[in-house]
């Protein structure tokens, strides 16, 4: 599989996706709702797996106000099938689901796609720290 940091920014008609390292931690604190060390944990956590190839994260941002409104990851979970867990504050907008099952499926070639849409919580946090 081909380095997935190369993938940044990802922009369609209304939000940006970029890596974490490049938004304001005070955005990416307040939508985790945790503490400044946690949320600094998370941030390197998210780097370090991108760097390994492990998985793909990228905040949400919109495109004309620079609001942070949540979370895109792709993990793969084989060489044929990958993960989208889209995280949101709100209902997430069909267009950035839409956009991100085509990049999967012609950028990255994944055939398989297991897709998990939440709103942010406290768990998705632990759960992304384990």
């Amino acid at each position: 599989m081909e380095k997935l940091y190369q993938y940044h920014p990802i922009i369609t008609a209304n939000y940006q996706l970029e890596f974490l390292s490049n938004l304001p931690a005070q955005d990416i604190q307040r939508f985790l709702q945790t503490d400044l060390p946690t949320s600094a944990h998370f941030m390197t956590q998210a780097m370090l797996d991108v760097m390994a190839n492990r998985r793909l994260i990228w905040g949400i941002t919109t495109k004309d106000t620079d609001q942070f409104e949540g979370l895109c990851l792709i993990q793969p979970l084989s060489a044929t099938a990958v993960r989208l867990q889209i995280v949101f504050n709100t209902t997430i907008p069909s267009e950035i689901l839409d956009y991100m099952q085509i990049f999967i499926r012609q950028q990255l070639k994944f055939p398989q796609i297991t897709i998990t849409c939440q709103m942010i919580d406290r768990q998705f946090v632990k759960n992304f720290l384990k």
